[in-house]
């Protein structure tokens, strides 16, 4: 998925983290694809900013992929289908 078209509300939120931390924010590429019970949201970042979003021993991956945990907790409804009753994981991918 483009970054153009975030339908989710997940992959906003997580959008708006990973912008916020890294050099150069135009060059990342964000993927969603939703399975039964799984919503699989995947960050390609500029080769340059790998280090900042897994951060030491994956620190603040592992502490992004909390915020996200606790996200899709809070904003559950039946009305929004495409988080209700799944589980969200995070990935960090190359180009």
């Amino acid at each position: 998925m483009d970054t153009n078209t975030i339908t989710s509300p997940a992959l906003l939120f997580v959008k708006n983290i990973i912008t916020k931390i890294v050099n150069y924010p135009e060059n990342i590429t964000f993927h969603e694809s939703d399975e039964e019970y799984t919503a699989v949201i995947t960050i390609i970042p500029h080769q340059d900013d790998f280090g900042k979003v897994i951060g030491k021993r994956g620190k603040t991956i592992n502490a992004i992929r909390t915020l996200l945990s606790v996200f899709s907790y809070k904003t559950r409804t039946p009305e929004v289908e495409s988080s209700y009753g799944k589980k969200i994981i995070l990935k960090v991918g190359e180009e």
